[in-house]
């Protein structure tokens, strides 16, 4: 059996927590070797569910729309957990819903539904092909004793591009909110103005596509989560430093598992309705 570097070994140890490898929406990390490190995750939540742009009757509350408009938001989870740091690592190790041990964490997209024309779309990227993975990068960049290596997860891809369907993902969950046909031209706009090229662990992947067209109907989602990054790890004996500049101390990500979890709030506050069924005629 050919053995694996010290390198290789560190990774396969901290690669579970803080080493993703996007492919389109769907992370990919390595295998749990060794006692989980040290991590702190929190999901991010909005100060108010609604903003500015919501259109919402006056005696409900509730959003409105017009008749043949929606909006659906789609979400496939793993069943990745972020109670604590060892659910995180476990779930994200082997997940609970599927018993994968690829590592592939989700996705999400939309569908704007009007009486002329359905379209079902999202995002993806960082495919590994032009430069290094994000991954493959991190793990570069100790090699080259690089002060901060961390720091390649906040790197922005340019091999990103628009997903005209589901990716080839089934959903576990989707929600139908009300729009009018002013809001549906303006979600068109977006889906046709959207910066595909560009993707981002940290700032453009498929989570922030949905988020951002929930957000034009006024809907603010939960589909964040912020880790803490250990400063150092120790492996074997050996000390490797993961960043010496505190901006890399905290990394925030969209995740599947939580826009469905949010997804299924969305129909018990009574904003969205379960369109599941919809979905699988």
């Amino acid at each position: 059996m050919r053995r694996r570097s010290p390198l290789r070994r560190l990774l396969f140890l901290i690669g579970p927590g803080l080493l993703p490898v996007l492919a389109g929406c769907s992370t990919l990390v390595l295998g749990i070797v060794g006692p989980p490190v040290d991590l702190d995750a929190h999901v991010l939540r909005p100060a108010s569910r609604f903003n500015e742009n919501a259109i919402r009757d006056p005696g409900t509350g509730m959003l409105v729309g017009d008749t043949g408009y929606a909006l659906y938001l789609l979400a496939f989870p793993v069943g990745m957990s972020f109670s604590d740091s060892n659910a995180f690592l476990q779930t994200l190790h082997k997940h609970p819903k599927t018993g994968w041990k690829d590592h592939n964490v989700g996705h999400g997209w939309i569908i704007v539904e009007s009486p002329e024309q359905t379209i079902e779309c999202g995002h993806t990227g960082e495919d590994g092909i032009e430069r290094p993975a994000y991954y493959q990068g991190v793990f570069e960049k100790i090699r080259a004793r690089d002060p901060n290596p961390i720091a390649y997860l906040w790197e922005e891809f340019d091999d990103g591009r628009f997903v005209n369907g589901s990716n080839g993902h089934v959903p576990a969950f989707v929600a139908k909110l009300p729009i009018t046909a002013a809001e549906h031209a303006r979600l068109i706009e977006y889906i046709n103005s959207y910066d595909y090229k560009h993707f981002s662990l940290v700032r453009k992947h498929c989570t922030e596509f949905v988020a951002g067209a929930a957000e034009i109907m006024g809907v603010n989602l939960v589909t964040k989560v912020r880790l803490k990054i250990p400063r150092e790890v120790h492996f074997r004996g050996k000390r490797y430093t993961l960043w010496t500049d505190a901006r890399y101390e905290y990394l925030t990500f969209g995740s599947p598992d939580v826009l469905d979890s949010d997804l299924r709030q969305l129909v018990k506050e009574g904003i969205a309705e379960d369109a599941a069924a919809w979905y699988s005629k």
